[in-house]
């Protein structure tokens, strides 16, 4: 689980662990236990309570330009801290959180009350206090802006899951967090809801995730200036990162971890294949066969009006007509042309004609 966290904050690809060979369904629904995250701005609030000190313990003005340190104070009862030195370094992004499962006394803090995830399926909240800044100058502050996220344990009912090749698509995802009733069999949290399944988690299992959670969302500090240090691996690189993008990416990894675990249940789904369909309408069929009917119509007229008995000319109907053919001048005498004839009398005398002609090839 753990390094489904880490691939999540640090935005890492996991594949998810399904079958498919072609392209394939899961209509669903399949419920399964996950976690979900939920941020808002608290920027208003947070810096009403803010207090400066100088070094002295003198209460300043945050603009002060002198050495101090400033402590605000969130709705969840969180406290935030930011140190200010003009000449050298100045918090940039405050980053820390606390577990929603252990009691919170005035300041903060936790206190020692057992372990309770009875009340409520929030585990952790995170705050991110950042000092907005301009574009084109690390030294001129705009603002301030403090972002609350809240983790907490969910269901998530997942319908219309198709996929198709290595990708796989969730069509619809509907989580139910808040509306979860929660009680402790057998050091496991039970987690039910109308309309879905009973699901179960180890107590163990939720303290591990809450104490990683613990450890690197708790005091976290990005710092600006000469003289800032920086901080390596993950502790480095949460402070730089957009609080709700982090937090979504890596509640999804755990969902997704939970649902690809040893613990999976297989779903059967279905396989879509490509077929060829061909689907004849018969009345597209009406015109082309009209068309052919007629063509065929007027061939069979073309053929009865072009036969020999109807008195064609019969230099017109042989080629042997036009080897004793002459011309004969024409009787008008605006015309200057003549009439091609033939001195046959019938098609009898032609044929009796054709079988004496014999043709030379000359040259």
């Amino acid at each position: 689980m753990q390094g489904a966290m880490i691939a999540g904050l640090f935005g890492y690809e996991i594949p998810s662990n399904f079958n498919c060979s072609s392209v394939c369904s899961w209509p669903g629904p399949f419920t399964t236990l996950g976690f979900h995250q939920e941020c808002r701005n608290i920027t208003v609030e947070t810096l009403a309570t803010k207090i400066c000190r100088s070094v002295d313990g003198d209460e300043v003005d945050d603009t002060a330009q002198s050495t101090h340190n400033c402590t605000l104070m969130t709705p969840s009862k969180i406290p935030l801290f930011t140190d200010v030195s003009p000449t050298s370094k100045r918090t940039g992004v405050y980053l820390t959180g606390k577990t929603i499962s252990f009691p919170l006394n005035n300041t903060g803090e936790e206190t020692d009350a057992s372990f309770n995830m009875t009340k409520s399926p929030n585990i952790f909240t995170a705050i991110r206090y950042n000092i907005v800044r301009d574009d084109n100058s690390d030294t001129v502050i705009l603002g301030e802006d403090i972002q609350e996220c809240t983790v907490s344990v969910a269901a998530h009912t997942y319908t219309d899951i198709r996929a198709s090749g290595n990708t796989l698509t969730i069509g619809h995802d509907d989580i139910v967090s808040a509306q979860l009733s929660i009680k402790e069999v057998d050091s496991r949290f039970i987690y039910s809801s109308p309309g879905i399944p009973d699901l179960a988690i180890q107590q163990n299992d939720l303290k591990v995730i809450i104490g990683f959670l613990r450890s690197e969302f708790t005091d976290k500090t990005l710092e600006l200036g000469l003289s800032a240090k920086e901080e390596l691996g993950l502790s480095g690189s949460l402070p730089t990162q957009d609080l709700k993008d982090a937090l979504t990416r890596m509640t999804l990894r755990m969902t997704q971890r939970i649902a690809d675990g040893p613990n999976r249940q297989v779903m059967v789904g279905k396989t879509i294949e490509r077929v060829v369909f061909v689907e004849a309408w018969y009345p597209m069929l009406a015109l082309p066969v009209f068309v052919t009917t007629m063509a065929l119509l007027l061939l069979l007229f073309t053929m009865w009006q072009s036969r020999s008995s109807t008195g064609t000319a019969l230099w017109k109907s042989s080629a042997l007509a036009l080897l004793y053919h002459n011309v004969r001048p024409s009787d008008d005498p605006l015309l200057t042309g003549g009439a091609l004839q033939c001195d046959f009398r019938d098609l009898k005398d032609l044929k009796r004609k054709t079988k004496a002609a014999t043709v030379q090839k000359v040259g």
